[in-house]
């Protein structure tokens, strides 16, 4: 598997670096904004719980989302995962469910591979399209792991790792 980036040391320090890349961020930050306020969120049909972070990885979203889909199971809840599919070759803005016995890292990521052992998991960029298709299998509720940035769907409850 490929490794990942790490993370800039200069973005930990306030070096020259830094500095340089400052008026980037600012740009970032509007064009942020700007795409947040013409996204209007749509409703769907069943509640969706978001687990997100504001860092780049390693909080903990994983655990929780495999933590709180373990939880839901016993309270009886058919919830489902929805997540990008990130480093998978099948990601796209077609939903796909995930099956461990036939798909491998390469296809759908990792961890997509992981929480699909907690919950029933679909890899989609769209995930209007995907709590769709997972309310048609039978979901009750979705779960989005890294969620927190995604604007086009409303959320019900949110969990800032």
């Amino acid at each position: 598997m490929a490794k990942l980036p790490k993370t800039p040391a200069f973005w930990q320090k306030r070096g020259w670096k830094a500095w340089a890349l400052l008026p980037l961020s600012k740009v970032y930050i509007a064009m942020m904004r700007l795409d947040q306020r013409e996204q209007k969120p749509r409703e769907v049909n069943i509640p969706v719980w978001c687990v997100g972070n504001v860092t780049v990885g390693g909080s903990g979203k994983t655990p929780l989302v495999c933590w709180l889909a373990d939880w839901l199971q016993t309270q009886g809840v058919e919830a489902h995962i929805i997540l990008r599919g990130f480093g998978g070759e099948l990601s796209s803005d077609k939903p796909l469910r995930v099956n461990p016995t036939i798909h491998s890292h390469l296809e759908v990521g990792d961890e997509a591979l992981l929480l699909a052992r907690h919950a029933p998991t679909w890899i989609c960029r769209d995930r209007v399209a995907a709590t769709n298709a997972a309310e048609t299998a039978g979901a009750q509720m979705v779960l989005l792991d890294d969620g927190l940035q995604h604007w086009r769907i409303e959320k019900d409850v949110s969990f800032l790792v």
